[in-house]
């Protein structure tokens, strides 16, 4: 399986829901995971893919015995803070790890006990805003996650770890625990969680090198690799979730919502693999509509969110 940890076309959940539905069968599995989106990688100049890939088919459908599945590890992924540089695991999103759990306080992410404050958020913006977020969907992103920007302010809770004293690694599924309501009949909520501080970050797609012949008089590939930014950037999106209220057990079931009544939900995010500099912060970011991914209505609906019984579940490494 090889899969982009950031593809929000086949998202990450797919191949981790393949990755554990074969975790207990008794066949030999593979992973590769890249920082991209939804592209290739057999063209990357930092790792040999081409020739891992004609071992293990050499094995697998050919019956050629040349030790793929030793020579293979179960888990290989491209590191997100420095270029070219793969590491190897014996495992991915184990469901049985140890989570690390932070209950949510104003502005905060605390290993503490919970806050017993209710804070709420909006869901519409006004006509000219809306309007510009659909057309420019970065534009939302950003507005959406950034401290020095005030247009959104209203439409999200944001919370945010102490810095991390070394690197940490979260790996696997992120849960969101959360008691909300909504004054509506209706509603949605969406996660995400975020990687701030200051870093210079990969760019979101890999960067030309230089072509590269695939043959004699034959096509031509070019060769690629993620760099560095030129410039640093305060935040990055590490994964994100959404949660429609009146389908709180399953996506096929319609649950009855009573306005302003609250009711607690278990959100998985999509699973990831993201390392955390030392000095960053974790972040946590609840709002509504996502431009990029759910329905835009637009609608007066306002959430209000019980931090007293909500937290954040991460499967550090």
């Amino acid at each position: 399986m090889i899969h982009g940890l950031n593809d929000w076309n086949v998202k990450p959940g797919q191949v981790e829901a393949l990755w554990q539905g074969l975790r207990n069968v008794p066949v030999s599995k593979k992973i590769i995971l890249h920082q991209g989106q939804h592209i290739y990688i057999n063209a990357f100049r930092s790792i040999d893919y081409t020739d891992m890939i004609n071992l293990w088919i050499s094995h697998e459908l050919y019956g050629v015995q040349n030790g793929a599945k030793e020579v293979l590890p179960n888990v290989i992924v491209q590191d997100n803070l420095v270029p070219e540089t793969w590491t190897t695991y014996s495992d991915w999103s184990n469901p049985n790890s140890d989570k690390t759990v932070f209950h949510l306080a104003p502005g905060t992410l605390t290993e503490e006990c919970s806050s017993d404050s209710i804070q709420s958020f909006k869901d519409d913006s006004p006509k000219d805003d809306f309007e510009r977020y659909t057309e420019h969907i970065d534009q939302w992103e950003n507005e959406l996650i950034s401290n020095q920007k005030q247009a959104l302010r209203a439409n999200r809770l944001i919370f945010k770890s102490a810095p991390f004293e070394k690197a940490q690694i979260i790996d696997g599924k992120v849960t969101i625990h959360v008691k909300a309501a909504s004054n509506q009949p209706f509603g949605m909520l969406s996660f995400q969680l975020i990687d701030f501080g200051e870093e210079k970050r990969f760019n979101p797609s890999p960067t030309p090198i230089q072509r590269m012949e695939l043959g004699c008089n034959w096509r031509e590939d070019t060769l690629r690799e993620f760099t560095l930014a030129k410039f640093p950037t305060p935040f990055k999106m590490i994964t994100k979730g959404h949660l429609n209220l009146q389908n709180r057990e399953n996506p096929w079931k319609v649950n009855e919502l009573m306005p302003n009544q609250f009711f607690t939900f278990d959100v998985p995010l999509q699973p990831t693999f993201h390392k955390l500099a030392a000095g960053h912060q974790l972040g946590l970011i609840i709002y509504a509509t996502d431009f990029a991914m759910t329905v835009r209505g637009n609608q007066a609906v306002r959430y209000s969110i019980d931090l007293s019984d909500c937290h954040l579940d991460v499967p550090f490494q």
